[in-house]
């Protein structure tokens, strides 16, 4: 028995600890509180079961059992993968999972708990044993259990309440738990499906019938959407800058570097006969590794000594000035006094003497970028400045470039940068290096003038008008399309009109019929909703060919894209219950993702297990009434 307790010390602390308070320490309370024997001191009531000391002290042994013969088997505890147990009324819980899964016949006899850990070896979140190990091990367990002091049928009672429960949770768990008005919303949204032409008419089609605006009618248009963000207004039009910075950037390529060193034969072969165990007895087989090993040993070499140089003029620079939190105080003559990242790169240049690439490649220096680059322009740079990151951070170079003090106070060093101090080194995939240095900053918010974005301000207000145009033909495009029985005959009066042959509408997405790929320029929830809208008071057997032109017409108008949508229906799949049931697992997505959580709520918390059963804890402890009778 000691041995056992040696073995399992640290597991029934672990699992055990939690409920021994409960079990050892409170039923002694309530008997005193009742001055009952513990066989007639009812704890609480679920189900329209009364339950005792004596079943709350099964359900203590049940869960030591199974935790330490699940953590022999290191799966922790001995049951289903998900079972949502709770921690804080973990002997209640297990009692009326217990009670639950008897009630619907998942419960067999003791003789069942062996097989259950013939179950458990199969699991697959145990990655320190194999399953025979794990069979062996929780019957070695199971023994070590009955020496100390259970009962071999106790054990297997335990287990086999375990399989109950698993069977009541692999078979319900994941049931799915809507209303049925809840039930039918999502299959509508899900299922609901619209085939029709679709026909695009943006506000291009006719600007030229728009005149430019004047300069007073320009600097209202921009007033009045300076400040708004896209999402403020149906336009979807906003001047607000960006973040933005000016950088400069000190590249040392390595690759460029090592390309360019030229081996000595000689040295390649005193190399080769040194390394003879990495390379191999024959020098011609082994030559091209050999050279690919000396230059990468040199490239590597180089790359220390220039990084070297770079660090000792960063720490240079530094030398003297105060420094709080991170970060320096810089002198108001800082610019002048700042390195010169010009001469920095010359120097690196002449460093590399005879190893420099002749084309100038080694060290590149990016001097000229006086413009403002917003994190999406930093991106649109070479592909080794976008995928680069800080060793000691992980940061991306837009990051690192867009983390400055200046633009993000919050942010502690070293997960932010400050304007005009080199940073660096960010590696590439290369293992090139790149020191970064911000000189300005620009933070988010409205445009300063109308000359920053005049012409961007001038199409906008061009693009509102033609769409307020447009929107005045609504009803005109709506009995057009009736009238003709198709949305190509606006091809002739909107050349510029797209026209798409067949979409498939649903609540949630459009799509292409014909391979289910998402057709992005239509997927607009208006124009979705207003498409189901459309049939959603039809018959269920109702179909298109069934209803008047007019009413197979859609016809809407988009502010945000600045273009009307014709629609004329050609099919139709309604939602039906045969759907659903065809359906129940690709609707139990839906739902899913619609909240959130690719978790249902499930049946089995203690929360909803509590209010199922309708569970009533005493408040304090008493004798059951039919016993005190007797």
């Amino acid at each position: 028995m000691l041995r056992f307790f040696r073995k399992y010390n640290t597991i029934i602390l672990v699992f055990g600890g939690a409920f021994l308070m409960v079990v050892f320490l409170v039923p002694q309370a309530i008997t005193q509180l009742g001055g009952g024997s513990p066989t007639s001191i009812v704890h609480f009531e679920a189900g329209g079961q009364r339950f005792r000391l004596a079943d709350m002290q099964r359900a203590q042994d049940d869960l030591r059992i199974l935790g330490v013969i699940g953590s022999s088997g290191g799966i922790g505890m001995a049951l289903p993968a998900g079972l949502p147990l709770s921690p804080d009324d973990m002997i209640v819980h297990w009692l009326l999972l217990t009670l639950e899964a008897d009630r619907l016949g998942f419960v067999s006899g003791p003789g069942d708990g062996v097989q259950y850990i013939d179950d458990l070896q199969r699991r697959q979140d145990s990655t320190i044993q194999s399953p025979t190990q794990r069979f062996d091990s929780m019957l070695i367990a199971r023994d070590e259990l009955a020496q100390s002091g259970y009962s071999y049928d106790q054990i297997d009672g335990a287990l086999a309440r375990a399989r109950g429960v698993t069977r009541l949770f692999n078979t319900m768990g994941t049931a799915l738990q809507v209303s049925p008005w809840e039930t039918a919303y999502f299959a509508e949204r899900s299922a609901e499906t619209v085939i029709g032409q679709v026909s695009l008419i943006p506000a291009a089609a006719v600007i030229d019938l728009v005149a430019d605006p004047d300069e007073d009618e320009l600097l209202a248009h921009f007033e009045q959407y300076r400040d708004q963000r896209a999402e403020d207004n149906p336009f979807a039009i906003s001047y607000r800058q960006p973040a933005a910075v000016r950088v400069q950037t000190l590249t040392i390529d390595r690759n460029a570097i090592r390309n360019a060193i030229t081996l000595d034969p000689v040295r390649v072969r005193v190399f080769w006969q040194r390394n003879q165990e990495r390379f191999g007895n024959d020098f011609s087989a082994a030559r091209s590794r050999v050279e690919n090993a000396l230059r990468d040993e040199r490239a590597n070499a180089i790359m220390r000594e220039l990084e070297s140089a770079v660090r000792s003029e960063i720490v240079r620079s530094r030398r003297g000035l105060p420094e709080s939190d991170g970060y320096f105080e810089l002198p108001e003559d800082w610019d002048a006094r700042k390195t010169d990242m010009e001469a920095l790169a010359r120097r690196l240049e002449e460093m590399l003497g005879e190893n420099a690439p002749a084309d100038g490649s080694g060290i590149a220096l990016d001097a000229t970028r006086n413009e403002w680059s917003t994190i999406a322009d930093l991106r649109q740079l070479t592909p080794r400045f976008a995928r680069t990151d800080m060793t000691f951070t992980g940061l991306s170079f837009p990051q690192v470039a867009l983390s400055v003090r200046e633009l993000n106070p919050e942010v502690a060093p070293p997960f932010s940068a400050q304007v005009g101090m080199i940073m660096g080194p960010l590696t590439d995939f290369n293992q090139s290096l790149h020191f970064v240095r911000v000189n300005a900053v620009r933070p988010e918010g409205p445009a300063p003038s109308l000359d920053v974005v005049r012409e961007r301000a001038v199409e906008d207000l061009r693009s509102i008008r033609a769409f307020e145009l447009l929107q005045g033909r609504v009803e005109t495009i709506r009995r057009t399309v009736a009238d003709a029985g198709t949305v190509a005959v606006l091809s002739a009066t909107y050349p510029e009109a797209e026209v798409v042959p067949r979409a498939e509408f649903q609540r949630a997405a459009v799509r292409n019929p014909e391979d289910g790929s998402p057709i992005a320029r239509l997927n607009i929830e208006s124009l979705r909703n207003a498409v189901i809208d459309a049939v959603e008071g039809w018959a269920p057997t109702q179909l298109p060919s069934d209803a008047s032109a007019s009413e197979r017409t859609v016809v809407i108008a988009s502010p945000s894209n600045k273009a009307i949508f014709a629609v004329y229906m050609t099919a139709r799949y309604p939602a039906t219950m045969q759907w659903v049931r065809a359906n129940d697992m690709n609707l139990q997505r839906n739902i899913a993702a619609e909240y959130g959580t690719m978790n249902l709520p499930q049946m089995f918390t203690f929360r909803a297990m509590a209010s199922r059963l309708n569970y009533k804890p005493f408040q304090t402890a008493r004798e059951d009434e039919s016993d005190a009778d007797s």
